[in-house]
């Protein structure tokens, strides 16, 4: 199973992690606050105190923050701190083309790898066959 860390733990950041953990994943969650975490840890998801210790402890991250330029701020806040050597951002808060773009190149830059993706459902559709997730 694979290592994946969840930025953003409110509806539909919760509904995806809780789907990873039910399927097995092991799963890092980070929220700024941190009780929000505290269903995801009781069902078996680590809480990390910083976005950085959250993207470190995973191969994928998944970003459901407000949005896509938020994501970028609080990854660009932590340079230094991660080590993005075959890491892959997902993020899938709401965003533009050029911060897409943007976000993307300032990975890459890094060694990581970034995808820009749409999630189409309600939070209860997340790990149903009503979901879509690109």
């Amino acid at each position: 199973m694979s290592t994946i860390s969840v930025l953003g733990t409110g509806l539909m950041g919760s509904a995806v992690a809780s789907t990873l953990i039910d399927a097995g994943h092991t799963v890092t969650v980070w929220n700024r606050s941190a009780d929000k975490s505290a269903p995801l840890v009781a069902k078996g998801a680590r809480r990390a105190d910083t976005v950085a210790e959250a993207i470190n402890a995973s191969d994928i991250t998944f970003s459901h923050v407000l949005s896509s330029a938020m994501g970028f701020d609080l990854v660009r806040a932590a340079e230094g701190e991660i080590d993005w050597n075959g890491k892959v951002f997902v993020n899938l808060s709401t965003g533009t083309p050029d911060g897409a773009l943007a976000f993307g190149g300032y990975l890459t830059s890094r060694g990581g790898g970034y995808a820009d993706g749409v999630i189409s459902a309600y939070p209860d559709d997340i790990g149903t066959n009503t979901a879509i997730v690109q």
